[in-house]
């Protein structure tokens, strides 16, 4: 070796100064530039390299395998850490060469005071923070606890899963299945297969099912089977809330009660008030009673029994072999019981022609005024018309029981009382030396009379027996348990009705399942056949779910259509009619009673027009033609040969032929109503009329 010289010992000894100095200054530089933020989603960096610290064990031994192997054992209390993690067993082996930790006997670990997990037996991987925990395994997180026999834990994502079974319990609710998925942040169970969740109120059943156990929701994501003590649900997606009592069930839910049935596109619900909201092509099917309701939109309340739909609202009416069609912009439907208030025997009241019935402003209408009077304010559904109710026995005891009223028709249709009544049954007109009507034509009138004649009778026509007419009397008994009947149905604004054998229209309906009657507002029309009746208010009795008999407040007039325009006609201030086999049999006007008739031979053909006018008319049918009409008191007539009808006699005043009017299908039932047609001017009569 070449010593150096004094003078290049010294610079050499600066220059490796200098490259000291210069690599410290680049090492702390380096030190100084930050490090960018972790990737999403993955595992947070705080203790994920630390080791697992022993803090304390009974009995505690370290063992060195070999050069790189050393383990770790311990028992008695063992208590250890990782960062924010504790671990507690009866004993341990911690290999800390392979940083894999396992623990036996009362595991229990905590988790940054937020999760606390139990079990038997522990593996877990240091590095990955993965918990293995098997037998009698239980997590918690204050809300809930999850028990299964064997749980993966992922510290440091907060999740975990079972695969062969488990239950998670949350206050009263229990959920088990196959499999499930724990998040600890949220607190968001997803359970899969054979998932079961009792409530002490509800039973589900699903394959899959998403719950949270904080707020208690359960949340439907496949086909889901609930059960409560009244109804059977089945939904493919919505959710529960299990703590507020509401629930939201989509992708047509199906709920079944026993009595009935409900489906729709979508159903919000809320037990706590019993309020449901259901939207979307909604049908409301009840067995129990025999009807369907369905709409667009519908809003029920099981509480309370009641019924609202809109948009498409229709209710179907089931019968023996048809089935009865009622299209409105509104329906409602509610029980009766909560109407009906108790009547004692000695209120007049409690022998209206219909029950009582408490006012409902909910319901009030205000565009009619008959609708307006009859189906918010009143007390009484007989309408203003001054029509008394029966007061004979068979009608109404003065004795009635407490609770009970009856049901009975407000037009007693009694024969008059007046001396002299003079009852004319007339096809046609015949002169008063042959107990005929006066014509002008006198040799009309004979030839005429030849076809057919006409007998003044005396006695009263069939029918106009007051007692036949509440044979059928339906006393309402509102202590009793039977419900079946319970229910009554309101319509709002352009009402439509069609079934095979009746069709109707008008601005409102009331119909009560206790005394079957259609109880029509507001300018309606009702057809059956060939013959349509009209008037301010109509009432359409119904037996068997079939129109039995109809009646007809204020401005009542019958069309029956005997030939190309060719009408009969029949008016009144109120009427009666009576049907047989779902076709008009008999026809009552009173109140300063009209009638046109078209009068034909033997082979149908015309022979005149017969206008008379009585305080009575009756109109008998014959196979579904009319084939007699019958004029009692302050009877007058003319009879007009064919060749000297005059225009004027053809129709009575405020006559309308409403067929465009009337529902042909129930297809045509949502179709735009069509308009009022003019009503006839008034007839400019004749002076010897």
């Amino acid at each position: 070796m070449i010593p150096l010289l004094c003078g290049e010992s010294s610079k050499m000894k600066k220059i490796l100064l200098l490259l000291s100095s210069l690599f410290l200054l680049f090492t702390y530089s380096f030190s100084q530039v930050k490090s960018g933020p972790p990737v999403p989603g993955g595992p947070p960096t705080t203790g994920e390299s630390k080791p697992v610290e022993i803090i304390y064990a009974d009995k505690l031994r370290t063992e060195k395998i070999d050069s790189v192997r050393e383990v770790q054992t311990g028992a008695g209390k063992v208590q250890a850490k990782q960062g924010n993690t504790l671990f507690e067993c009866d004993s341990f082996y911690y290999d800390k060469s392979t940083k894999v930790f396992e623990a036996f006997g009362n595991v229990h670990i905590n988790d940054n005071d937020s999760i606390n997990i139990y079990s038997n037996y522990l593996l877990y991987h240091v590095d990955t923070r993965i918990a293995n925990l098997k037998k009698n395994v239980r997590l918690t997180d204050g809300k809930s606890t999850l028990t299964t026999q064997q749980l993966d834990y992922d510290l440091n994502q907060k999740i975990g899963n079972y695969y062969a079974g488990g239950k998670v319990a949350n206050e009263k609710s229990v959920l088990t299945s196959t499999e499930a998925t724990y998040f600890a942040d949220t607190k968001d169970v997803y359970f899969k297969k054979n998932v079961v969740l009792i409530d002490p109120q509800y039973k589900l059943k699903s394959d899959s099912l998403l719950y949270n156990s904080e707020s208690q929701v359960a949340t439907f994501i496949t086909k889901t089977y609930i059960e409560d003590t009244v109804r059977n649900i089945v939904t493919s997606s919505g959710y529960y809330d299990l703590k507020n009592k509401k629930a939201f069930f989509g992708k047509r839910p199906v709920i079944n009660d026993g009595a009935s049935q409900v489906i729709a596109d979508n159903i919000d619900t809320d037990d706590s008030t019993g309020l449901s909201i259901l939207t979307g092509k909604v049908s409301y099917k009840d067995t129990a009673q025999g009807f369907a309701m369905r709409g667009d939109f519908m809003k029920v309340n099981n509480k309370a029994g009641t019924l609202l739909a809109t948009k498409n609202a229709v209710l179907i009416i089931k019968q023996d072999k048809d089935s009865l069609f009622v299209t409105a912009d509104t329906l409602y439907s509610g029980k009766l019981s909560s109407l009906i208030l108790p009547a004692s025997a000695t209120d007049p009241a409690a022998h209206d022609s219909v029950m009582l019935l408490t006012p409902d402003s909910v319901r009030r209408t205000d565009t009619s005024r008959n609708a307006g009077k009859s189906l918010a304010d009143i007390n009484s559904l007989t309408p203003a018309t001054g029509v008394a109710a029966p007061t004979d026995s068979s009608a109404a005891s003065t004795t009635a029981a407490p609770g009970k009223q009856i049901v009975s028709p407000p037009d007693s249709v009694k024969a008059s009382n007046k001396k002299n009544n003079d009852v004319a049954t007339s096809p046609v007109g015949v002169n008063s030396k042959t107990n005929t009507v006066p014509s002008k034509n006198t040799n009309a009138s004979k030839n005429t009379a030849t076809k057919k004649t006409v007998t003044v009778n005396k006695t009263s026509s069939p029918g106009t027996d007051s007692s036949a007419l509440f044979k059928d009397v339906t006393v309402i008994d509102t202590k009793s348990g039977n419900d079946t009947a319970d229910r009554y149905f309101q319509a709002y604004h352009r009402v439509r009705i069609f079934s095979d054998s009746l069709q109707a229209v008008g601005d409102s309906l009331w119909y009560s399942g206790k005394d079957s009657i259609f109880r029509l507002f507001n300018d309606p029309v009702m057809w059956a056949s060939n013959s349509q009746v009209s008037g301010d208010t109509i009432y359409i009795y119904t037996k068997n779910k079939k129109a039995e008999r109809v009646f007809v407040f204020e401005n009542a007039i019958a069309v029956n259509k005997s030939g190309d325009n060719m009408f009969n006609q029949l008016k009144g201030i109120r009427m009666t009619g009576y049907f047989k086999d779902g076709d008009i049999d008999y026809m009552r006007a009173r109140g300063n009673a009209e009638s046109i008739y078209y009068a034909k031979d033997k082979e149908d053909y015309l022979v005149g027009i017969n206008r008379v006018a009585g305080d009575i008319i009756d109109l008998r049918f014959l196979n579904k033609e009319l084939n007699r009409v019958v004029v009692m008191n302050d009877v007058k007539g003319t009879m007009y040969p064919v060749a000297q009808i005059p225009d004027s006699e053809k129709r009575l005043r405020n006559f309308k032929w409403q067929e465009d009017r009337r529902p042909k299908t129930k297809f045509e039932l949502f179709e735009p109503p069509k308009p009022l047609p003019p009503a006839a001017p008034a007839t400019v009569r004749s002076s010897d009329f």
